[in-house]
């Protein structure tokens, strides 16, 4: 799923935009908002997995199965850093369909680890 995401930013960036594509808007700050509290979301049910690896296995293969803890806080915040500045330099619509498809990927991920067994920790 994260190759498909790779895919689609390269497409993404190569999209033509013309000045009022740049604007940002309301819309894109609530989208942005709900992806990085999705994020969190997938970040503490994944600290869930780094701390019982007999019962679980991260399904994230840029992570592999069984993360360290460090390595899944690196992780989460690159990919944090890097999902809002790509936000930030697309132009609209490309970045409509860059934080949708984001989206869909996170609910994806959380609604996974749920179904597993995994509790949103807070």
């Amino acid at each position: 799923m994260h190759k498909l995401l790779a895919a689609l930013s390269l497409v993404a960036l190569a999209a033509p935009a013309v000045a009022d594509d740049w604007t940002w808007t309301r819309g894109d700050t609530i989208r942005e908002a709900t992806y990085l509290t999705l994020q969190l979301v997938d970040w503490r049910q994944s600290c869930e997995i780094v701390k019982h690896p007999e019962l679980y296995r991260e399904t994230n293969t840029i992570l592999g199965e069984h993360p360290s803890q460090s390595e899944l806080n690196r992780y989460h915040i690159a990919a944090a850093l890097l999902h809002v500045g790509i936000a930030r330099a697309l132009p609209k619509p490309t970045r409509d369909f860059w934080q949708y498809v984001s989206l869909v990927i996170e609910v994806d991920a959380v609604a996974h680890n749920r179904s597993i067994g995994i509790r949103i920790p807070f």
